[in-house]
């Protein structure tokens, strides 16, 4: 009896020894992968969608690579070439830190400028696409350049004379409406800049200032 007890002891002690293992292995996987938040981002950004997305991609990034860890034992980081699911799941970690790492530096960038006493409405201006030495002089050259289709104040008027002055003529309203556009992009096409329809500071020294 003894024998048979010893024989099945034997026998049982390598398969709870292997199935200790790997639980061990599933709930602890190679490495950390948590991602690092940043402690200088601009929590205070003009869009806290941005914020709130950053946060919580950051986290997701970490929770992503254990869930994929804990129920397939796969390493995101050094993914099975020869599995699709390994491949797969790595893409999606990547794409994750790509994201959060775009967000990262438009906050970061956001706080620079900050510490230059930018404020939100600056940063603003500057993140689509208005050049941060206009914005710096806070002129109605800034006004004028930062205008869209919709737009209706006395900055849509002065350009709507310019452009008249130059020749397309127009309604006068004071409204960046269809026919203001249309005419802005004839001027910006018989004047060699790309006909968007929009301002920018080559087409504002173009019309105000030659």
């Amino acid at each position: 009896m003894k024998k048979i007890l010893f024989v099945i002891l034997i026998i049982t002690l390598p398969l709870i020894a292997y199935f200790q293992y790997k639980d061990y292995k599933r709930f602890n996987p190679p490495t950390s992968y948590e991602y690092i938040i940043n402690d200088d981002v601009d929590v205070n950004h003009h869009d806290q969608l941005m914020v709130d997305e950053y946060f919580t991609k950051s986290l997701e990034i970490g929770s992503f690579a254990r869930m994929v860890w804990n129920n397939h034992s796969i390493d995101v980081r050094f993914p099975d070439q020869n599995s699709e699911l390994a491949m797969n799941s790595a893409a999606n970690y990547n794409r994750l830190i790509s994201r959060v790492k775009q967000l990262e530096a438009i906050l970061l960038n956001s706080t620079s400028l900050k510490e230059e006493n930018f404020s939100n409405e600056d940063i603003k201006k500057i993140e689509s696409g208005m050049p941060v030495s206009l914005v710096k002089s806070n002129s109605d050259e800034v006004e004028i350049i930062a205008l869209t289709l919709g737009d209706q104040n006395r900055y849509v008027w002065e350009l709507q004379k310019r452009l008249i002055a130059k020749g397309y003529d127009h309604q006068l309203d004071g409204l960046f409406g269809t026919d203001t556009q249309t005419a802005l992009i004839s001027y910006q096409r018989d004047n060699g800049f790309y006909p968007s329809g929009r301002m920018n500071e080559q087409v504002f020294r173009s019309l105000f200032l030659d």
